[in-house]
């Protein structure tokens, strides 16, 4: 309704990180007025298959970025740094962890006006995959947070060269060797099935 009272409702995208996991919860959207989607993180490749292909210009998925698996109102970095009396400038750093006592994984945290997100240790790629998405999906989101300028039109450059031949992780690994990658959920199920 707000996106139709400034007459932008052909201009929008609707982007939820798990509401969009199958083409019935899409047509669901899409019935209600909500035309273009960003996918869920976790849509399997099979449901995205059957995502009509002549309408692939509504469709879009994260195909290469860190991904968010928390948020909270909680200001988690803040509480840390107070109760630790650490530098307070540290909140606004991009660089920090969280570690859980249990795991080995080192999570990306984030805290911005009081709304804390954790990351994925691992970033999407799906670069490998474009050939065969490229059929039903047309938007292909690179999310270039935490990662530098330079960095990110390399992997823009390699996703332009996938359009034409087949691009492995591999290739995407040895612009920093220091990284690593998942397709997430795009081979996996998740849920109830």
């Amino acid at each position: 309704m707000i996106l139709k009272s400034f007459n932008l409702e052909n201009k929008s995208v609707f982007y939820h990180e798990t509401f969009l996991r199958n083409s019935y919860d899409i047509k669901t959207y899409q019935k209600h007025g909500i035309d273009k989607v960003i996918c869920s993180k976790d849509m399997h490749i099979d449901d995205i298959s059957h995502l009509d292909p002549n309408q692939k210009d509504k469709y879009g998925l994260l195909m290469f970025g860190y991904y968010p698996i928390y948020e909270s109102y909680r200001k988690l970095v803040t509480n840390y740094i107070n109760n630790n009396n650490l530098d307070k400038q540290i909140v606004d750093s991009h660089n920090l962890t969280i570690k859980e006592k249990t795991r080995d994984e080192h999570y990306i945290i984030l805290e911005q006006k009081g709304i804390s997100s954790v990351f994925a240790d691992k970033i999407i790629c799906n670069i490998e995959y474009v050939d065969r998405l490229k059929n039903n999906i047309d938007m292909f989101v690179i999310d270039s947070l935490f990662f530098d300028k330079e960095y990110i039109k390399k992997i823009i450059d390699l996703f332009i060269k996938s359009n034409s031949t087949i691009v492995t992780t591999d290739e995407v690994s040895k612009l920093d060797n220091s990284l690593s990658f998942t397709n997430a959920f795009l081979n996996q199920r998740v849920g109830l099935v």
